[in-house]
């Protein structure tokens, strides 16, 4: 019974795909394809696909003797197969077990261990590969965290803003900043991925600012690429908290990188579910240490992922107009609010058990299903809607999630879900009026 499981990961190793399923690439391929359909026809559990890496000793022959060459167009076409696989199913993910195997070295492989008693991977290649899994298959439990919070100095650029000044600060190869730039580079690299990003700092506001604009030439981020910032000489976790009820998201979810070992501590002391990541002294670290948190990692990255940095920044504009004198009223109807309802579809499936999984504050079940039970519960008679809103300044994308029971006497709600961005439409009262 596939429903019983949270998902399926299916690893083959080199000599799989070179040992008989097909004769051709073009064969193994197509058979690779077949199966993964035939399984997908069966079962819609989230599926998790090996890269397949090649034993380090699959070339101990004399050169030109041994057909490695055509074990080679196998095992790339194998992986082909599968990441197309994946790129045109619902649900379907690649997990790096190759990459994984790579990252240690020949040591995840022993010859005389498979000799002895086929033990294809070595006590190294089994923990890599476990932390592979849990990494790529987290995120199916797990939701991401949505906030970085930056402190810039030695982290954006190389010195403290305040002894060294606006041109004393390191940002380019001539005065070794460049791996500050770096880390602004990674920065946005983040924020494409929705992650919205903050600046926390002890620092005078306007002096931070001078930066940005005197400095634009060298910095990889600019001013508006932060949708918060509380710069200041006050506490720092004070300063979280502002940040986490101007962005209307729970502290939870934020992620907090400074050089200071006294700031972290206090955070990790007084915030303790915010995630804290301390910058060294080697700045080239910190992107791979902020990756190795697992903060970030997700399933899939969706076009409502990629989109959500911009939407608050469209929001700061509608909460600049609501400061306005004007009525609560006046300012929805100034809005040109828009609502539509989607049936559950394979366009919005993913992004329905994305919102229903990370919304903790206004989750009326706080149910954590796998897109394998959604479908179970509509194919049982449920439907389930996914709801998009739209006004002047732009669309928010699907900002709720309605699941209903109906019955000959009632109608049961059994799923209310509404992200916090669109909390104050009042997109809750439409939808109980609908």
């Amino acid at each position: 019974d596939h429903a019983a499981f949270d998902c399926a990961v299916l690893l083959l190793d080199d000599a799989t795909l070179t040992g008989g399923l097909a004769d051709t690439p073009a064969e193994l391929m197509a058979t690779l394809t077949n199966l993964l359909s035939a399984f997908r026809a069966s079962s819609q559990v989230p599926l998790f696909l090996g890269l397949v890496p090649t034993r380090p000793n699959r070339d101990d022959v004399p050169q030109g003797l041994g057909p490695e060459s055509d074990s080679m167009e196998m095992v790339l076409a194998g992986n082909y197969a599968m990441a197309e696989f994946c790129k045109n199913s619902e649900s379907a993910y690649l997990l790096d077990f190759a990459g994984a195997m790579n990252k240690v070295g020949n040591s995840w492989h022993a010859p005389r261990d498979f000799a002895a008693n086929m033990s294809f991977l070595t006590h190294t290649g089994l923990r890599a590969l476990a932390r592979s899994m849990a990494r790529t298959i987290g995120p199916l439990f797990a939701p991401p965290s949505k906030v970085l919070v930056t402190d810039p100095d030695n982290t954006l650029w190389g010195g403290i803003l305040g002894e060294d000044g606006n041109q004393g600060i390191r940002l380019t190869k001539s005065d070794g900043g460049l791996a500050y730039r770096h880390y602004g580079e990674f920065l946005l690299y983040l924020r494409s991925a929705g992650v919205l990003l903050a600046i926390s700092s002890k620092n005078n506001f306007d002096d931070v600012r001078d930066v940005f604009r005197d400095r634009s030439e060298d910095l990889a981020v600019n001013w508006d690429s932060f949708s918060s910032a509380q710069i200041n000489w006050d506490d720092k976790a004070e300063n979280l908290l502002l940040i986490a009820d101007e962005l209307d998201l729970g502290l939870d979810s934020f992620v907090f990188v400074d050089d200071s070992l006294t700031e972290c501590e206090r955070v990790r002391h007084a915030l303790p579910m915010v995630t804290v990541i301390h910058a060294g002294e080697d700045i080239t670290k910190l992107p791979a240490q902020i990756a190795a948190s697992r903060a970030f990692d997700l399933l899939r990255l969706s076009e409502e992922d990629k989109k959500r940095a911009d939407r608050y920044h469209e929001e700061k504009q509608r909460k600049q107009l609501i400061q306005s004198e004007m009525s609560m009223d006046d300012f929805l109807t100034s809005l040109n609010l828009t609502i539509r309802l989607d049936p559950l579809g394979s366009q919005n499936r993913e992004r329905a058990h994305q919102l229903i999984n990370k919304t903790n504050q206004f989750n009326l079940a706080l149910e954590r299903p796998t897109p394998a039970e959604i479908d179970t519960r509509v194919d049982d008679g449920n439907e389930l809607y996914c709801v998009r809103l739209e006004d002047r300044f732009g669309e928010y994308g699907i900002i709720a999630i309605l699941e209903l029971r109906p019955s000959k006497e009632h109608i049961a709600l059994k799923t209310f879900v509404i992200s916090c961005g669109a909390l104050g439409r009042r997109v809750e009262d439409a939808l109980l009026s609908y």
